[in-house]
């Protein structure tokens, strides 16, 4: 008899991390799976669906524009619960720390059904900082069966908080697999910056949009890739801006019109550059690495 495992997503990393699993369960015989998308995020997790080719089973449409946390966490308790309820699965998945996550493994715990959690133990001690994302992951490890722990100082985490160390699993972080997946594409840069790379010039990819950087922190980054074009002449800058607001009007407002600085949509079709062109910067002393997946 075949093992029902329901993987849960909601945001774009969450399809990117998990998309290794995914994979991996498709050529497995003992398994039935099946993929529920909440679409917390709504675009960004469907182009990553595609990037992926990974189809979903059902979606649950949960975005809504300026959603209350509290509103966006009630609901997805109460559909997720519900689903669950109704389908009965052997095993849940779920990775990360977004509230789909935490929904998810409150849901299973109201279940009664077993929940893994990917990339378990991750912490800052600062239950404010990310917000709202240090609660969640601390949420989701306290009631998963299966934590699977990207590094040892992750277990360690968990065993500190009375995890039973049966329960824990360092299994490193999946997003090195479809780091591995992805760069095997064919990817394009925007014509503008494959010509700027023609005349030797080095490429900085930047990725900035966590919700704790908002505001001043957010400036202070942007500030500093102002004067790093300004100071290093053979230096083309790409940022994929994210959509939200609070990023993209702050991006716009310091780094448009800078010459050698492009911004665009955030689409995957850049999202990627080859190893080559990977860029560490050594100011003043500080080590600056600003290359992101």
């Amino acid at each position: 008899m075949k093992a029902n495992i329901f993987i849960f997503l909601g945001t774009r990393p969450e399809v990117i991390k998990m998309a290794p699993i995914i994979k991996a369960l498709e050529k497995e015989p003992w398994v039935n799976f099946k993929i529920i998308s909440t679409a917390q995020h709504r675009e960004l997790l469907d182009q990553m669906l595609e990037v992926f080719d990974i189809k979903v089973d059902e979606d649950f449409n949960i975005m809504k524009p300026n959603q209350k946390l509290s509103e966006l966490t009630s609901e997805l308790i109460k559909k997720i619960s519900t689903f669950l309820r109704n389908r009965k699965p052997d095993l849940v998945l779920a990775q990360g720390d977004t509230t789909t996550v935490m929904a998810t493994a409150i849901s299973c715990y109201y279940e009664k059904i077993p929940f893994g959690h990917v990339e378990a133990g991750l912490r800052s001690k600062d239950l404010y900082n990310p917000f709202p994302e240090e609660f969640n992951r601390i949420v989701a490890d306290r009631l998963a069966e299966l934590n699977f722990a990207p590094t040892e100082k992750a277990r360690q985490n968990l065993i500190n908080e009375g995890i039973p160390e049966e329960k824990i699993f360092v299994t490193g972080n999946t997003v090195i697999d479809a780091l591995f997946m992805i760069a095997k594409k064919d990817v394009s840069l925007p014509e503008e910056v494959e010509s700027y790379l023609e005349k030797g010039y080095r490429l900085m990819l930047i990725t900035f949009h966590r919700r704790e950087s908002f505001g001043e922190p957010m400036k202070e980054v942007f500030s500093a890739v102002k004067k790093l074009v300004k100071h290093y002449k053979d230096l083309v800058v790409l940022y994929p801006v994210h959509p939200n607001s609070n990023v993209k009007n702050k991006a716009r407002g310091i780094l448009q019109g800078i010459d050698r600085v492009f911004l665009i949509n955030l689409q995957i079709k850049v999202g990627i550059i080859p190893s080559k062109e990977r860029l560490v910067y050594k100011v003043n002393d500080l080590l600056l690495t600003l290359m992101f997946l």
